[in-house]
């Protein structure tokens, strides 16, 4: 009878661990989720049209208008702040993939400067927080999309910097690109790396 009581309470005992163990992952998820549920309406309204007053009263901190596409988003800030709420969530890295992906406002067009910018705050973050993740690969891939660009353009079509602290910014953005790269997945490391050499040749 006391056997059957103990192992009962041991029983009783894991189940409630496993139920703390799941809270925070189950909370991780759902924040997640909204996040994404929000970002769907934003993508229902029409180019240019406006989000209701509901809506935006709700969420005035979390959205932002893109000019060039008209189109409402919500900031990739949030998903990675909700990523940084879960750190140490089991669903932190899908976050972190969702931030990294998620569309930022405004189009860099031909500043080269820019787009290695805005590779800084997406695929090079992620990377930099999981550099063996199960998005490194992918997110190596999408970085060598845009430097093949970078270093195929024969026709100068990319603009580089001119004045001392935008030039001073590329090479320090470049300087933390290799550093992630670096530190990532092999499969795709030194071709990125060496794609990096050749944009930081163009820069004066």
């Amino acid at each position: 009878m006391n056997l059957k009581r103990l192992v009962l309470s041991l029983m009783l005992t894991a189940g409630l661990c496993l139920a703390a163990l799941a809270t925070p992952a189950s909370q991780a998820e759902q924040a997640l989720s909204q996040l994404q549920a929000l970002q769907k309406q934003l993508s229902a309204i029409p180019a240019g049209g406006k989000p209701s007053t509901k809506l935006l009263a709700a969420h005035k901190n979390e959205i932002v208008f893109s000019e060039p596409s008209g189109q409402w988003l919500v900031r990739a800030e949030a998903f990675w702040k909700l990523r940084d709420r879960f750190a140490k969530d089991p669903a932190a890295e899908r976050i972190a993939w969702a931030a990294a992906t998620q569309p930022l406002p405004g189009e860099c067009e031909a500043d080269a400067c820019c787009h290695l910018s805005l590779e800084k705050l997406t695929d090079g973050r992620y990377l930099e927080l999981y550099p063996a993740g199960r998005h490194a690969t992918e997110a190596l891939e999408r970085m060598s999309k845009l430097l093949t660009m970078l270093t195929n353009d024969t026709q100068g079509v990319f603009e580089y910097p001119r004045e001392t602290p935008d030039v001073a910014e590329m090479h320090h953005t470049i300087t933390y690109l290799r550093r992630v790269v670096a530190g990532a997945a092999p499969s795709m490391r030194q071709r990125v790396l060496q794609q990096l050499d050749k944009v930081s040749s163009r820069v004066p």
